[in-house]
């Protein structure tokens, strides 16, 4: 399935901040941290104690690589936050 298909059809929230990767897909989340990676029913387990990744493998596969071709259409991430050391009168224009 084409990745603009899957957004549509499976109404997924992504994210990606410095070390934190994450996919939620109903009761489902994928997440990556700190090169650790789980897989979480947040409704049956709100407090994201209990990784599943290894007893519901399809799943887990299957969200990671959703995250993954959404990953590959984003921008480079910066290794650390822009630098604004401009004076905000010099990029105002009005």
């Amino acid at each position: 399935m084409h990745w603009g298909e899957t957004w549509r059809s499976i109404r997924q929230a992504l994210l990606a901040a410095g070390q934190q990767r994450a996919l939620r897909e109903g009761d489902w989340k994928y997440l990556k941290l700190a090169g650790n990676e789980f897989l979480f029913d947040v409704v049956k387990d709100p407090r994201e104690r209990s990784n599943l990744k290894e007893r519901y493998k399809d799943v887990f596969e299957r969200l990671k690589g959703d995250w993954e071709a959404w990953s590959v259409t984003m921008l480079t991430e910066r290794p650390r936050p822009a630098a604004y050391n401009n004076p905000s009168n010099f990029l105002a224009d009005h």
